[in-house]
């Protein structure tokens, strides 16, 4: 572990990734790992995880497989200060930009009651019941055959959570692309100026009584592309402080009980 290159962003790290998750797209090592948007920013070399990233997906894959987790758990328990029963759902939220990329992400989770109580925050969970003990619960059947008006009203909290996270979003995309709009306008910039310079000389030479025709001619193609590109890459990068929200995505959800009905 190591700081960042951001002043501002958190640390970097080396992450070794178990046997059980690599193959395909999730190799066995990063190093130069951070879940930072800022010091992946400040340093394009980074891997930057995000919930999209395919190590996150392949450990999420990897937790809610029963066989994974040993079959030990098919219905969670709440806390005292949990109204019984309800649904769990657990939803990555996010707003991507004007050309699609993620802009700002969160897993959060919202709990649903069959006479519609939602909540969002301190959700007590306090365990699992076992395959054994789910059949017969007097409270599993209240929820599941309520489950598809609760997962709609779960999906409806989801949409005001992104709602909220607007700001958020909008704030990290203009921050972003003036970073990266300050990078490509110097970069092009110093090119340019270095062309316009050669032209100059080329020109004087011409002047002089040398032929620089052919010479003029592509250092003049080359700046005109050059110039093209830029504003293609400023106009691109105007179009990315576009925010946009995406889909809700459910990505689990689970009953539960008071762990002390039967």
């Amino acid at each position: 572990m190591r700081s960042g290159p951001d002043e501002d962003g958190g640390d970097v790290f080396d992450l070794v990734v178990p046997d059980q998750l690599t193959g395909d797209d999730v190799e066995s090592r990063y190093t130069g790992a951070t879940f930072d948007r800022k010091n992946a920013l400040a340093d394009e070399s980074l891997e930057f995880i995000t919930l999209d990233h395919p190590v996150v997906r392949a450990m999420m894959a990897y937790c809610l497989d029963t066989d994974a987790a040993g079959g030990q758990t098919a219905v969670l328990t709440g806390g005292e200060d949990l109204k019984t029963p309800g649904l769990l759902c657990h939803y990555r939220i996010g707003y991507l930009s004007g050309t699609g990329d993620t802009v700002t992400e969160q897993l959060v989770q919202v709990y649903v009651t069959p006479d519609g109580t939602t909540r969002t925050e301190d959700i007590d969970i306090t365990g699992g019941l076992p395959p054994s003990a789910v059949d017969g619960h007097p409270s599993i059947g209240a929820v599941s055959s309520q489950a598809e008006e609760l997962v709609s009203t779960a999906d409806d909290v989801a949409w005001e959570l992104i709602d909220d996270l607007a700001q958020e979003a909008r704030a990290e995309r203009e921050r972003e692309v003036r970073i990266r709009r300050e990078h490509a306008e110097s970069y092009f910039q110093h090119r340019i100026d270095d062309l316009e310079e050669r032209i100059k000389q080329f020109e004087k030479r011409d002047r002089a009584g040398e032929d620089m025709s052919a010479v003029l001619a592509k250092h003049r193609s080359q700046l005109s592309e050059l110039r093209e590109k830029k504003n293609t890459e400023l106009t691109r990068l105007e179009n990315e402080k576009q925010v946009v929200p995406d889909e809700p995505d459910l990505v689990n959800m689970a009953v539960v009980v008071d762990a002390f009905e039967s």
